[in-house]
């Protein structure tokens, strides 16, 4: 029955981002915001509809990291030696994307790497 609940919750949120495109900057920026309101210990998650969009952005994220390596040279971003925080990634992104709000219905992983490579840039 948990199952049915997960999968309702689900189809709410593309229900709510129908009107617009999901992978927009502005789909994927309101993710991230509610990403950081679900890691916020002062902030009650009342929905799954806001898990699942906070789960989203997370993803993301972790797959720009994990891939960075395997995409074209002009396209890598280069994290320092000792690593970053996800969160600070994810702090990076959105500050990036929220700061250009006539591009938010650009690509948000287009976006997001833009972001990544100015602050991350490679050395060679």
């Amino acid at each position: 029955m948990r199952w049915l609940g997960a999968v309702a919750a689900v189809l709410l949120v593309y229900n709510a981002n129908a009107q617009e495109k999901t992978d927009s900057a502005k789909a994927i920026l309101a993710d991230c915001n509610a990403y950081f309101d679900y890691i916020d210990l002062t902030k009650t998650v009342r929905h799954h509809a806001e898990a699942i969009k906070a789960g989203r952005c997370w993803g993301i994220h972790v797959a720009l990291l994990n891939f960075r390596e395997a995409v074209k040279p002009e396209l890598r971003f280069c994290i320092p030696q000792g690593g970053v925080a996800l969160l600070r990634v994810i702090a990076v992104t959105t500050r990036y994307v929220d700061a250009r709000p006539d591009r938010q219905n650009e690509l948000f992983l287009d976006l997001a790497v833009e972001s990544l490579r100015e602050e991350y840039p490679c050395k060679n």
